[in-house]
């Protein structure tokens, strides 16, 4: 008995894999988009000062609540020195030793 081709003893190349998204960059990698002073505003919003720092607002206001980042208060408005902003994130680096 001699088999009848179909439609299905028919393999055709398996379609090309999609190239995986790029991964976003480590937290290590990530460059702080803190504005120069000299050419941008002096004081940051806190949304501003957020996502400059790429963290949420929420997380910000949580900081400043807790007095452990620098702001400025004037009446009801809250801006951030961007140079006070550079200085925290310098005193909050790590290094890890060499064992």
């Amino acid at each position: 008995m001699q088999h009848t081709p179909c439609l299905f003893d028919q393999r055709d190349d398996p379609p090309p894999r999609a190239t995986p998204p790029p991964q976003p960059p480590r937290r290590s990698e990530v460059q702080h988009n803190l504005p120069d002073v000299d050419k941008d505003l002096l004081l940051l919003t806190e949304r501003d000062a957020a996502k400059a720092m790429s963290i949420s607002p929420r997380t910000l206001w949580q900081l400043r609540i807790d007095e452990k980042i620098p702001h400025l208060r004037f009446g009801r408005a809250v801006r951030y020195d961007p140079h006070d902003l550079r200085a925290w994130i310098n005193s909050r680096k790590t290094h890890s030793g060499t064992a």
